[in-house]
């Protein structure tokens, strides 16, 4: 069986216990820097034990179940905050979540082609359906300034 390597970012676990013994003495602020501290290993922890999982079920099994445990911590916060009843908190999640995917990601994902393709063979004046029917545009406008 193969298996993960470890992550780097574990020994963020620490900030746990942190979280909660300044919750008992009331340092909000801690309390709020030390669990955003550790949350970020958790989800680092839920993203390898379900890597493990798809492997061991296969291809479409194991996307399934990446595609559908992905976002847990996110649920798993909003559904504490719908508890706590800050319905406010848990539509800006959602809706930072949304952007964060949509925007964050395609941009990424833009700059990260644009950097690995230097030359812009891509662009939408190259494709042949749009180059064959841009020269005729131009061509017949060049027709009619010529006649006038």
């Amino acid at each position: 069986m193969r298996r993960l390597p470890p992550s780097s970012i574990d020994w963020l676990l620490v900030f746990l216990p942190v979280s909660a013994v300044a919750d008992f003495f009331g340092q909000t602020l801690v309390v709020f820097i030390a669990s955003a501290l550790a949350i970020v290993p958790i989800a680092g922890l839920i993203g390898r034990s379900t890597e493990q999982l798809a492997i061991r079920l296969g291809p479409r099994q194991g996307a399934l179940l990446n595609a559908t445990l992905g976002n847990i911590t996110e649920l798993i916060v909003a559904v504490l905050l719908i508890n706590a009843g800050n319905f406010a908190i848990v539509k800006a999640s959602l809706i930072g979540s949304i952007l964060g995917n949509l925007l964050l990601v395609l941009g990424i994902s833009f700059a990260v082609g644009g950097l690995r393709d230097k030359s812009n063979s891509s662009a939408l004046v190259s494709y042949p359906p749009f180059s064959s029917s841009a020269r005729r545009t131009s061509g017949s406008s060049r027709r009619k300034l010529s006649a006038e």
